[in-house]
């Protein structure tokens, strides 16, 4: 019946990304913006700025800067993630949250989001990854919520997986 696909449904996006359904749960969205926007919504009243990249597309950008102070992380010369700015920008402000590109949709360049999330969570804060491109490119293990490297928030879009359009999933 029509609840059994669902729970297949929710299941398969588990296993695709790495999680337990046990300790996380996926939300079916219309497309990775509206993803992006409940995580912006849900982390809106929680103290702190969100750390935002110079790599990302405005569906991971706009929804933070419409729900409070957003700070951004550069680019290193070579196009990159400038890691040690993130660095700097979690050890002198207050951040609740990494909103970072699981790869960007310019150059391609994917950074090492599970470094990112150490970081995040050493400084208290956590990170939500935008897989939209990464999704068809590379594996993903969002990990589980007890190690320091985990994933908190995932989003994507089904049409960069050659699914219908107006599908997308946040974990």
């Amino acid at each position: 019946n029509c609840t059994d696909r669902f729970e297949q449904a929710y299941r398969t996006c588990a296993r695709f990304i790495g999680a337990e359904l046990e300790s996380g749960c996926i939300v079916f969205t219309s497309n990775t913006t509206n993803a992006c926007d409940i995580v912006a919504h849900a982390m809106k009243d929680r103290q702190g700025a969100v750390i935002v990249t110079d790599l990302e597309h405005h569906s991971n950008d706009l929804p933070f800067r419409r729900h409070g102070q957003v700070l951004r992380a550069g680019l290193t010369d070579e196009g990159r993630l400038d890691m040690e700015h993130v660095r700097r920008l979690l050890q002198d402000n207050d951040i609740k949250l990494i909103a970072v590109t699981g790869a960007a949709n310019v150059t391609g360049w994917m950074p090492d989001i599970h470094a990112l999330a150490r970081m995040a969570h050493d400084a208290g804060a956590l990170i939500c990854v935008d897989a939209a491109q990464l999704m068809a490119h590379a594996p993903i293990d969002v990990g589980s919520p007890g190690s320091p490297d985990h994933i908190d928030f995932l989003t994507a879009a089904g049409h960069k997986m050659y699914a219908p359009f107006g599908t997308g999933f946040l974990y």
